[in-house]
Order: C-alpha cells, then sequence, then structure tokens
C-alpha cells in the first residue's frame, strides 16, 4: 500500500490474536493508511527513524510476510470495548473471517480520544 503512494495516517503496535489452539497475542506493528491497514510480524521491524518528520518506512525484509487488510475487503469492525488498559476490537472480513485485535490507549488517534471524552457540565450562572 505504502508503496502506491498511499499516506500513513498512523503507525504503532497492536496486538493480534493467534488462531492456534492456544490464541495467543503477537505484538504486530502497523501501518494504517488511506487503504487499509499493514500488519508486519515484530521480526521484520525497521530501524528507528533518524528524523521524526519522515514517514514510516517498510522493513527491508520481503514483503512475504507482511499481510495487507484493505478496506475494501473488511465488512465491518465489531465488539470494540474497553477493558483495563485494552481496547479490544475484531475486524471482519467479507468471506467472515474474524480478527480479533487490542491496542493500549496509545494507538487510538486524538480524534477519537476526543469523542470518547465525556462532555463538558453545563455551566451555572
Amino acid at each position: 500500500m505504502l508503496e502506491s503512494g498511499c499516506k500513513a495516517v498512523k503507525e504503532g503496535v497492536l496486538e493480534k490474536r493467534s488462531d492456534g489452539l492456544l490464541q495467543l497475542w503477537k505484538k504486530k506493528r502497523c501501518i494504517l493508511t488511506e487503504e487499509g491497514l499493514l500488519l508486519i510480524p515484530p521480526k521484520q521491524q525497521s530501524p528507528p527513524p533518524q528524523q521524526q518528520q519522515q514517514p514510516p518506512s517498510l522493513p527491508a525484509e520481503p514483503a512475504a510476510k507482511i499481510k495487507e487488510l484493505h478496506f475494501s475487503n473488511m465488512k465491518t469492525v465489531d465488539c470494540v470495548e474497553r477493558k483495563g488498559k485494552y481496547v479490544y476490537f475484531t475486524v471482519v472480513m467479507a468471506e467472515g473471517k474474524e480478527i480479533d485485535f487490542r491496542s493500549s490507549s496509545t494507538w487510538r488517534s486524538p480524534t477519537a480520544r476526543a469523542s470518547a471524552a465525556p462532555p463538558a457540565p453545563p455551566s451555572t450562572g
């Protein structure tokens, strides 16, 4: 997605629940773009950028392990809930596959935090 010139909107770490018997949470470096979400295994982390203004870069390793979740293939995002320090959500793909994620509050955008803030009390005066 980034190779096609898509803008990276957000970058951070999400945890994805594995499909295996134990369903362990595995950390993934994620890049949210205008077209979808890139999931990069932690072993493929790129070196830290030298300047803060640089756009996120993809790792130099083969792209075979990088998973792309395009918005056009997503049906919905379900089960958004907060428990302790994590926010849990499920991405339902068009073919019915469900992918569970959790994130700390650091992944959320400032817009999401503002919309989740309680309304200010009415002023009495």
